[in-house]
């Protein structure tokens, strides 16, 4: 018989679960997660503080033409960029948690990091890991989906109208059930000022945008974002969260 794949069960993209999954895992209470309700009334999107230092769309796939995902036009795509971490989702169901990893070990929001954490502990034996041995490490990092699973903070989305504590089996999905929808991030490199795009599942690796010259909620991101709209025009199941500066 044929070993299952190690699988997880997907976390909704709200973002007090999102920034509860962050400040466990180690991020400094000063940043959180905020809803993105609209790309293009400017009054809205100016509640959202800044600077942004990430940004989680969740989509659902293209399942029948998966690679047209992976298709950018005038994008650079580089597996082994040097200016950027890169995680590949080798776990099912994970990359909410891929997408939270790229969003926090990345940009600014690396400066948030509080030493001793379990996501400076994660940082430092993967940075400098080559890609397979990284989603290895993160494969073994049981720490990491204990997190994941928790009932103090993650729930489970089998579609966006039943919402339930995933650790409780209230009508959560099958481990091995494929969603559809898909989390990936967007971030501004430290180390270049490029707009890349992070998909754990992409097997060509992280896709350079270009230089980016303006706050990561702006313009050129949003673009981007448009395209996966347009391209799921009769879908309305999406989600953004930014992350930003949070006042207590």
């Amino acid at each position: 018989m044929t070993e299952k794949k190690s699988s997880w069960i997907p976390i909704e993209c709200n973002p007090s679960i999102l920034t509860e999954y962050l400040w466990e895992l180690g991020i400094n209470k000063n940043l959180g997660f905020h809803d993105v309700y609209s790309l293009d009334n400017e009054d809205i999107l100016s509640v959202i503080p800044r600077p942004v230092y990430s940004l989680l769309f969740v989509f659902p796939m293209i399942i029948s033409n998966e690679d047209k995902d992976f298709k950018k036009s005038g994008a650079t795509l580089i597996k082994n960029d040097q200016n950027i971490l890169w995680y590949k989702q080798t776990i099912k169901n994970s990359c909410g948690t891929i997408a939270l990893l790229h969003a926090s070990t990345n940009g600014g929001a690396r400066d948030f990091i509080l030493p001793d954490s379990l996501l400076q502990n994660i940082l430092n034996e993967t940075e400098n890991l080559n890609i397979d041995s990284r989603s290895k490490f993160i494969e073994s990092f049981s720490q990491l989906k204990i997190i994941h699973t928790s009932k103090n903070n993650i729930f489970a989305f089998y579609n966006f109208s039943k919402v339930e504590f995933a650790s409780q089996g209230k009508t959560s999905p099958n481990l091995y059930e494929n969603t559809i929808f898909h989390y990936i991030c967007f971030v501004k490199s430290s180390k270049n000022g490029h707009l890349y795009e992070l998909d754990g599942r992409n097997p060509l690796g992280p896709i350079d945008h270009g230089i980016l010259n303006e706050d990561l909620l702006g313009n050129q991101t949003i673009q981007i974002i448009k395209k996966y709209i347009y391209e799921r025009k009769k879908d309305i199941q999406f989600s953004l969260c930014a992350l930003a500066p949070v006042f207590h």
